[in-house]
């Protein structure tokens, strides 16, 4: 650069700058276009059979328990007052050791085989501020010596809202549980990872700028956002509880704590849209969504409420959130319809709202959360509407710049004609000054001489 701008022409920095331009976007284009044929080509791979495999031998899978008998118990000392027991008795003709596995989300699980209790969690004796236990995999070992023995399992929902809930009993390969489970969440996590990474790239870019550029901070919120989407849909999977088996709290209280303070970034992001007065509404909501959250968490540590059996009330605030940033931008476009054009940053903003809607609406239509990525498509949609839009924009303002360049060069060129012309004027004036000036001297010395 510092070889450009000293021995460089203006003219040929000017050509530079063009082809520098038209370079740099080519190059980003191609870039697109040879991702999209490396996600093409991967995924023709998935989905192709290529290789012939033969195998004698196969691995275990793993079957589910049909014949169990479920009775439903009354207990005082049950948080509702109710616990569930499943019995079941093994198959005799245990070849190879296997596993016993069940899933559970808020519910206290013991288990014993014959009369050997092998199983329990529940919360700890001094812990007075959290009921549940979190979503967590159940794996027993079973033996070959257990052939035959009754398996007694008592699970005891921590919420009203699990009592209902159905528990599969699956028996098998513990690898296999582990690569089945793996296999139906793989699309959830491989997008959350990206939302994540993006963030964190969001939040990287937004810092560099703000300290060196001092550009706007709209894109520390949407990194933000990105961030904490990507480790609500992460931690909300069944395969994660295997990776923090001992930290089934940590993993819930993640993912309702991401969901509580999700909608904040987002209306920073909108709000960089705005005008003066719709920004301050958004921020009274940001505002009072923040405060909510820090009651609830001392209510919670205090005993008093618990998080997850209020769950609702977050959703409400979501969905506040949600239709308040919606009549917001309805309110500008009536009262500015001077604004012929929707921002992009509303639309995008529309379609994280909508997925984040869809995603509330559907927990309660299936009753869980397992599986729900609307929130997580619509944003990765978003980030690719944005990054086209801002090569677009990188490209136009590089255009732009070269164009002003030219047009500060060609300046720079006339005004520097024009004081050579004027310099030469100077010159002239000032040879014009010396000769009459000479003349007249050496005639007086002349006159002097004669005279004397």
């Amino acid at each position: 650069t510092l070889f450009r701008s000293i021995l460089m022409p203006d003219s040929d920095k000017i050509q530079y700058a063009d082809k520098d331009s038209y370079f740099s976007k080519l190059s980003v284009w191609l870039t697109i276009i040879a991702t999209v044929a490396v996600t093409a080509f991967l995924i023709l791979l998935g989905v192709t059979e290529n290789t012939e495999v033969t195998q004698i031998r196969q691995e275990n899978g793993y079957t589910c328990v049909e014949d169990y008998h479920c009775q439903e118990i009354t207990d005082d000392n049950a948080p509702i007052g109710v616990r569930k027991e499943y019995t079941f008795t093994l198959d005799n003709n245990i070849a190879t050791d296997t596993t016993l596995a069940f899933y559970t989300v808020h519910q206290y699980v013991e288990v014993w085989l014959g009369e050997e209790k092998v199983f329990s969690i529940m919360p700890s004796k001094d812990n007075h501020m959290i009921k549940t236990v979190g979503s967590n995999w159940t794996m027993i070992p079973v033996y070959r010596e257990d052939a035959g023995k009754l398996v007694r399992i008592e699970i005891t929902p921590a919420y009203k809202s699990f009592r209902d809930r159905q528990v599969d009993f699956l028996i098998g390969s513990e690898l296999a549980i582990y690569q089945d489970r793996l296999f139906k969440d793989l699309a959830q996590l491989i997008l959350g990872i990206m939302a994540v990474f993006i963030g964190v790239v969001f939040v990287c870019v937004a810092a560099y700028n703000l300290n060196k550029k001092k550009r706007e901070k709209s894109l520390f919120a949407l990194g933000f956002f990105s961030v904490m989407m990507g480790f609500w849909r992460l931690t909300d999977t069944r395969f994660t509880p295997f990776l923090l088996k001992d930290k089934p709290l940590l993993l819930f209280y993640i993912s309702i704590t991401m969901l509580m303070l999700g909608m904040i970034p987002v209306m920073k992001w909108i709000e960089g849209y705005l005008t003066q007065k719709s920004r301050m509404i958004l921020n009274y909501y940001c505002i009072g969504a923040a405060s909510l959250c820090l009651v609830q968490l001392i209510l919670q540590f205090s005993g008093i409420l618990d998080i997850r059996e209020y769950l609702y009330v977050t959703h409400v605030v979501i969905g506040v959130g949600v239709f308040l940033a919606i009549g917001v931008v309805i309110y500008e476009r009536i009262r500015y319809p001077q604004k012929t054009k929707i921002p992009l940053g509303n639309k995008i903003s529309f379609i994280c709202l909508a997925g984040i809607l869809a995603d509330v609406t559907a927990f309660y239509i299936k009753g869980n959360s397992s599986g729900l990525m609307y929130s997580l498509f619509a944003f990765l949609l978003s980030v690719v509407f944005m990054g086209i839009s801002t090569i677009n924009n990188y490209s136009e303002k590089e255009l732009q710049l070269a164009e002003k360049e030219r047009q500060l060069a060609e300046k720079d060129r006339k005004l520097a004609e024009n004081e050579r012309k004027l310099t030469d004027r100077r010159i002239a004036s000032m040879m014009s000054q010396i000769r009459s000036h000479f003349i007249f001297n050496v005639l007086t010395t002349i006159s002097t001489y004669c005279k004397i």
